[in-house]
């Protein structure tokens, strides 16, 4: 008897324990499938996390180098100045010193053969730098003391000669140049008047 009991208490304590077991394994059942099934149990499908962005990160883009300035050489235009045409009715003037005749040429021929008088109002030129036909009127101007006189051209100078033009003692006695020997004058051509003093 003692025997038997002892086998029932073993029975009981081993029934217990199976059935302990049996619970603990219908717990995890849905773990282990494949105990019953022989099939691998499923994954619990999960939402994956969003995956972090990494922040964008703005890379500056480098500076340029500032280029270095070339200067070009301003460039130099060539001006091609066309002679002027001389408008008509324009008075040509002439411009220089002044003289008159020594007494020694005093009744002398002159360049167009009339003979010198020093109570005429005539003149002679340089003809290097001055152009002008013998008979021509002139109206000559003393710079200095702003006076004038008219005198016809009827003779030459010397091409040497430091001044442009000639007067005779009376014609430079009325502008004032026997006082001063040599003075500027300039001087332009009229036409239709006769040599003398200017009114």
């Amino acid at each position: 008897m003692k025997n038997l009991s002892l086998s029932r208490n073993t029975l009981l304590l081993i029934l217990t324990i199976f059935l302990i077991s049996s619970s603990s394994c219908k717990k995890k059942a849905p773990a282990s499938e494949n105990v019953k099934t022989g099939k691998a149990a499923t994954p619990i499908p999960t939402t994956p996390e969003p995956a972090k962005k990494n922040p964008i990160v703005k890379k500056e883009k480098p500076k340029p180098e500032p280029k270095a300035e070339v200067k070009t050489p301003p460039t130099t235009k060539i001006e091609i100045k066309e002679p002027k045409e001389e408008p008509k009715n324009v008075v040509k003037t002439f411009k220089g010193s002044a003289t008159y005749y020594h007494d020694k040429f005093q009744g002398r021929k002159t360049a167009s053969g009339d003979v010198y008088d020093r109570n005429l109002y005539t003149a002679a030129i340089r003809t290097n730098a001055v152009s002008l036909p013998l008979g021509t009127i002139v109206e000559v101007t003393n710079i200095k003391r702003n006076k004038k006189v008219r005198v016809k051209i009827n003779d030459k100078m010397n091409n040497k000669a430091r001044a442009i033009i000639d007067l005779s003692f009376k014609a430079a006695h009325e502008i004032g140049l026997i006082m001063d020997g040599r003075t500027k004058v300039n001087f332009h051509v009229v036409e239709g008047v006769e040599a003398g003093p200017v009114e």
